[in-house]
């Protein structure tokens, strides 16, 4: 027996929902497009352990969201979705069959959504998801450095507020030392800044060493005193009890959806903590889907992947220039323009095709 798909929408939150199962394989999982008022949805496929099913949606309709803001942001003709693959506690699905159903259900899509990697899903899934359908990342590109150089760009704008330089006594201390995390480490550790980070895994605590970083414990790196903190692995790190024992003077890292309610943004406000909103901070992987999805992967089109990201420096620099002077927490200040520039496409072209 094939995979079911039931789908829905559109509604006031998203244009689609997808749910996929397969018990034979043990497939099941949340396909949203959230908007293709831009141009196509892309979002990468998140294989993860979750608490419901309700949980997958949930998680599915926030990233979603998030890559549409993303993209707005940034002015890339491109909305966003996100797949969510529920893996189960008991038992081991059949992968590569769950990804060859997968990919077919992104080209029953007709382009509308770009599929691309996230957490669980990698090279190797990618290549079998390439097996079904033309719509997804190209192989040449890499997430993580292009996540990282991002992140790395957008920390530029907070120093630039923070009054710090490239110096060893600046601090920033990095929770997630995975492809992203790393990354961020090497481009601060080449420009002499004091480095911290945590990673549950050995191997990757050890790669951080190689490169001159300060170890800490994972329970206690939220806690370091530093001047940046670097949220590089799950997001909806930062509620009340966090925020309230930070010990650092401004946040800027690549997870999605660091905040877990908005309140928590304003709290950070309230106690002078600036933090740059993760949907400028991690949109360096969707900036390199769309330009080599739409211009391929040759010199010029790396070359305005590069100059577009290294542009989140200035996105995120008006941000949080705004936000200061509207005494607002930067994270609605840019969900708020977001919101306002899909709006507009939304209004412009309401049945519009999103193909490329």
């Amino acid at each position: 027996m094939g995979a079911t798909v039931d789908r829905s929408g559109p509604c006031t939150d998203y244009e689609q929902r997808l749910v996929v199962r397969d018990a034979s394989i043990g497939l099941h999982a949340v396909v949203v497009v959230h908007s293709t008022a831009r141009g196509p949805a892309f979002g990468g496929i998140r294989r993860w352990t979750y608490a419901s099913e309700p949980a997958v949606s949930a998680d599915a309709l926030a990233l979603a969201r998030a890559m549409s803001r993303k993209c707005a942001l940034v002015g890339l003709p491109a909305g966003g979705a996100k797949t969510a693959v529920w893996r189960s506690e008991g038992g081991e699905a059949d992968w590569d069959a769950c990804y060859r159903a997968l990919g077919r259900v992104v080209q029953s899509l007709g382009g509308h959504y770009v599929c691309g990697p996230d957490v669980g899903t990698g090279p190797r899934e990618l290549d079998v998801v390439r097996g079904e359908t033309t719509w997804v990342n190209p192989a040449a590109n890499d997430a993580g450095a292009s996540t990282a150089r991002g992140v790395l760009a957008s920390m530029r704008a907070v120093f630039e507020r923070l009054g710090l330089g490239d110096e060893a006594r600046t601090r920033v201390a990095i929770v997630g030392l995975g492809a992203v995390g790393l990354g961020v480490a090497r481009g601060l550790v080449a420009r002499g800044i004091t480095v911290l980070g945590a990673d549950v895994r050995a191997d990757a605590r050890a790669r951080g060493r190689e490169l001159g970083v300060e170890i800490v414990p994972v329970d206690a790196i939220m806690q370091v005193e530093c001047d940046v903190l670097a949220p590089c692995a799950l997001g909806g790190s930062l509620d009340e009890h966090t925020v309230q024992s930070l010990r650092c003077r401004a946040i800027c890292g690549s997870a999605n959806n660091q905040l877990a309610s908005p309140d928590a943004g304003r709290r950070l406000a309230g106690r002078g903590i600036v933090h740059a909103p993760d949907v400028i901070t991690s949109a360096g992987a969707v900036i390199e889907g769309v330009i080599t999805i739409r211009e391929g992967s040759g010199a010029a089109a790396r070359e305005r992947v590069h100059e577009t990201i290294d542009g989140l420096y200035g996105v995120t620099r008006d941000v949080l220039e705004r936000a200061h002077e509207q005494g607002r927490s930067p994270t609605e200040v840019a969900f708020e323009l977001a919101d306002e520039s899909i709006a507009r496409a939304q209004a412009q072209a309401p049945r519009s095709s999103a193909g490329p």
